[in-house]
């Protein structure tokens, strides 16, 4: 078994022992109940995360921080990592709400993650700004200065990242400029297959 990016072989999963309870920061340690892993090590909170911009009322105050990967446990998220909150990112966005929306007994969560200082309230602004002028009222808008760990190069739009049991199940990169339909449409082809 060949794993992909971001993960490990423990037993015969893959598994991303960074945030896998029961492989937390190696294979085989567990965290006790009621503790998450984050950032390879067991506790009561998540280390990181990102700044709440907008979107879906979750629970989740604008302005604070959060480890989406944390509050999902294993339940399926969808992360799009990107810099700017342009109009390319629309139907993508929209495709990954409809997604959300149609797991929602399997509590599917979906997140936005903006790349960039959260203390910049300008960006803060912008981002909250593309949400309500798209109404996007189905996935998180965020902020996180956490873009190197996921690996969004200079010449990649977006990364997109699907999440299930503590389990990197999708990890796709969009070229600048090829942010299109047929991108979109196979996202979202490959998401679906994997969440059957």
């Amino acid at each position: 078994v060949t794993c992909g990016p971001g993960t490990k072989l423990c037993g015969k999963a893959c598994v991303d022992d960074q945030k896998d309870p029961g492989n937390c920061g190696g294979c085989g340690k567990a965290c006790a109940d009621g503790e998450v892993c984050s950032a390879g090590q067991c506790g009561l909170e998540c280390v990181g995360g990102s700044t709440k911009c907008g979107g879906i009322q979750d629970g989740v105050a604008v302005g604070k921080t959060v480890c989406y990967t944390c509050r999902a446990g294993d339940e399926p998220i969808f992360y799009v990592f990107t810099r700017e909150p342009n109009d390319s990112l629309v139907k993508l966005v929209k495709q990954i709400e409809a997604m959300v929306v149609a797991r929602k007994e399997r509590k599917a969560a979906g997140v936005i993650n903006f790349l960039g200082d959260p203390k910049d309230e300008k960006l803060r602004q912008r981002i909250a700004d593309f949400g309500t002028r798209h109404s996007l009222q189905n996935v998180s808008l965020t902020i996180t200065a956490d873009g190197p760990k996921f690996v969004l190069s200079d010449d990649h739009e977006a990364t997109v990242i699907l999440f299930e049991n503590g389990i990197i199940r999708l990890r796709t990169a969009v070229e600048r400029g090829k942010f299109d339909d047929e991108a979109t449409a196979a996202i979202v082809r490959e998401s679906t297959a994997i969440l059957k």
